[in-house]
C-alpha cells in the first residue's frame, strides 16, 4: 500500500464522517486530505504532503464552507418564536421589566417581559420586539 492510498482513506473516512455531522468543516478537512493524495501521487516528500493537506483544506474551510452553508439555509424558515417578532399582542397580565407577564397572539399564550422597562397593564397592545429564551420581550404600542 502506497502512502497516496492512505491519504484517499482517510480523505474516504472523513466524507463519511461528515454525512453525520453538520457544519461542512469535515468535509473541508477530506478536501485537504484529497490534496495531500495528490501530492503524494505526484512524489512530493511527507512535508508537501502535510503542506498540499493544510493548504487545500484551508482554501476550502474559507471558500467552500460559506457558500455551502449559505446554500444549505437557504429558504429556511424561522421559528415559532422568531416568527412573532414584530406582530402585535394583547397583555392578559401586566407585564413589566423584573416582572413577568403573559401576553396572547393568535390565541397561543406565552411568557412576556418589557423590553424598555415600562409597565403595561393588562388589556393593553403591545408589539413583539425580541425573545430571550422561550420569553418574549415586548414593547407597548401608542
Amino acid at each position: 500500500m502506497e502512502v497516496w492510498h492512505i491519504w484517499v482513506i482517510a480523505a474516504l473516512l472523513l466524507f463519511i464522517v461528515e454525512i453525520f455531522t453538520s457544519g461542512f468543516a469535515v468535509i473541508c478537512i477530506a478536501v485537504g486530505a484529497l490534496g495531500g493524495a495528490a501530492a503524494s501521487a505526484f512524489g512530493a516528500p511527507f512535508w508537501g504532503q502535510i503542506l498540499a493537506f493544510a493548504l487545500l483544506a484551508l482554501v476550502s474551510l474559507v471558500t467552500v464552507r460559506p457558500v455551502m452553508l449559505r446554500w444549505f439555509s437557504k429558504g429556511a424558515k424561522p421559528s415559532n418564536m422568531e416568527s412573532l417578532i414584530g406582530r402585535k399582542a394583547k397583555v392578559i397580565e401586566a407585564v413589566g421589566r423584573n416582572t413577568m407577564g403573559r401576553i396572547k397572539v393568535d390565541g397561543d399564550d406565552w411568557q412576556a417581559v418589557s423590553d424598555d422597562g415600562a409597565e403595561i397593564p393588562a388589556g393593553s397592545e403591545a408589539e413583539i420586539v425580541g425573545q430571550d429564551s422561550n420569553i418574549l420581550k415586548v414593547r407597548r404600542t401608542a
